[in-house]
């Protein structure tokens, strides 16, 4: 139990870099867009809060649940 544990708290630190970076060069993209309409601004926000979270914990916890299959 206890190396599930390490093994899982060590994937987060590593899987969750990459799309934590590629959140970064989205949120830049948008970032620019919100001067020059609201409808930009309005996309930008739609994103951060709903499309984000969904895509970054359904990939973590894809990753996680073929990490406990090969154990």
């Amino acid at each position: 139990m206890f190396a599930l544990i390490s093994d899982l708290m060590e994937m987060s630190f590593t899987v969750l870099n990459h799309p934590f970076l590629l959140l970064l060069v989205f949120h830049g993209w948008f970032y620019r867009r919100i001067f020059w309409n609201r409808k930009g601004f309005m996309m930008w926000v739609r994103l951060s809060v709903f499309i984000e979270p969904v895509v970054l914990f359904g990939f973590w916890w894809f990753v996680i649940g073929l990490k406990i299959d090969a154990h």
